[in-house]
């Protein structure tokens, strides 16, 4: 059956990336169905995929030696205030990271040049002040130290996406919590078909995950 809802853009994928696209788009001004399955209850049971990544924790920090990475953290670590307040969910934590290795190695030595030249606050330690502060580090003999103590931490994925979907569905988003079962082109729209629905829009965005691979079916041809 043809929902008739005039949607123009479908998110297909509520991961981080399709979460984070259709609350985008959504407060835009557009209008965005976002398309996906909810996480299984109960995931020992569960059979299908789920999610790209099974992790609960993600490390976040605005060091990187890289300056477009550098560059990116520190924009996405803005938003968390922004996604919190607009979903109610809390998803980060911030802890702290630290970065520890041989004091030698020049990639060590690299966190010091980049967060100075940056004006990120970063603690150093060395050996026993190392050892002192961390008395979980089993050796720290040679090793050196440093902690980024402010906007660094570790974020719940599973927690953001829920944020994310929250905060696009305030936007005006609609949420369809089916998994799309193929994709097809006509002269006039772009339907996509779930288990019990399907949708014309002018435009998909495909954010199922760095693996999908679409067989010919999938897309209509």
């Amino acid at each position: 059956m043809n929902t008739g809802t005039g949607i123009k853009i479908a998110v297909v994928g509520r991961g981080l990336i399709g979460s984070a696209a259709a609350r985008h788009l959504s407060k835009m001004g557009h209008a965005v169905a976002l398309i996906g399955p909810d996480e299984p209850e109960d995931f020992s049971r569960h059979t299908g995929v789920f999610g790209s990544h099974y992790d609960e924790g993600r490390i976040t920090r605005r060091f990187d030696p890289e300056p477009f990475w550098f560059q990116m953290n520190r924009a996405a670590i803005s938003r968390y205030d922004e996604i919190s307040a607009e979903s109610g969910v809390e998803f980060y934590r911030e802890a702290g990271v630290l970065h520890v290795g041989d004091a030698e190695n020049p990639n060590v030595a690299l966190v010091a040049k980049v967060t100075a030249e940056n004006g990120i606050l970063c603690e150093s330690y060395k050996d026993t002040e190392l050892a002192e502060r961390f008395p979980l580090l089993k050796s720290t003999a040679a090793m050196q130290g440093y902690l980024e103590p402010h906007d660094a931490g570790y974020i719940s994925p599973r927690r953001l996406v829920r944020a994310q979907t929250i905060a696009a569905q305030r936007a005006g988003a609609r949420i369809i919590a089916e998994a799309a079962i193929g994709i097809s082109e006509s002269q006039f729209a772009v339907t996509v078909r779930t288990n019990s629905t399907s949708i014309d829009v002018d435009h998909v965005l495909v954010a199922a995950g760095g693996h999908t691979i679409p067989s010919r079916t999938d897309i209509g041809i």
